[in-house]
């Protein structure tokens, strides 16, 4: 029984999608979020032009909190939320990969940017 999981867990790891093959993202550090850093990528085989963001869970394994951030943003599907495209785990170094759509600006540096615009306004007229 024991050889049969092992030739499974090897069968499913050469088979498994792997973000390094998939996507260009060395050099494209963009930030860092909660969880980890955050990544500039685009497919390396160039079969769309999009810009992605790659998140890269810091540590080894996944923590609660993270499992809950990626359950619900699987679920979650709304014009206002980024969109979560794929989650990628990556056995031989133990790290997960969370694929989001780009955005060019952060929603809190959008906030602080509008309030710190409007506290102006008020406070120079």
């Amino acid at each position: 029984m024991h050889f049969m999981d092992y030739d499974f867990k090897v069968k499913t790891a050469s088979e498994r999608d792997k973000v390094e093959e998939l996507f260009e993202y060395e050099g494209c550090k963009v930030g860092r979020g909660t969880y980890g850093h955050v990544y500039k990528a685009k497919r390396k085989d160039g079969s769309d032009t999009r810009e992605y963001a790659l998140k890269q869970i810091e540590g080894t394994g996944i923590s609660m909190s993270a499992c809950r951030e990626i359950a619900l943003l699987r679920e979650l599907k709304h014009v206002n939320v980024i969109n979560l495209q794929r989650v990628f785990l990556s056995h031989s170094d133990r790290k997960v990969w969370l694929l989001f759509d780009y955005a060019e600006h952060d929603l809190w540096v959008r906030i602080i940017t509008t309030l710190s615009t409007r506290l102006h306004a008020v406070f120079d007229s």
